[in-house]
């Protein structure tokens, strides 16, 4: 993670926290599905460099 002043492109509202847990949620559901994603691509990948 690049250290940067600020972490998030858009700004959050501090009015509302339970909202911005359930973004950060949704980011790690995103950050892990890409993951998986990655994964799956790089074993597809090394299947058809098999053949």
């Amino acid at each position: 993670m690049p250290a940067s002043p600020s972490p998030h492109p858009f700004p959050l509202p501090h009015s509302r926290p339970r909202r911005r847990a359930k973004r950060v949620q949704m980011m790690k559901i995103l950050y892990r599905s890409k993951k998986f994603l990655v994964f799956i691509s790089s074993c597809v990948t090394l299947y058809g460099a098999a053949y």
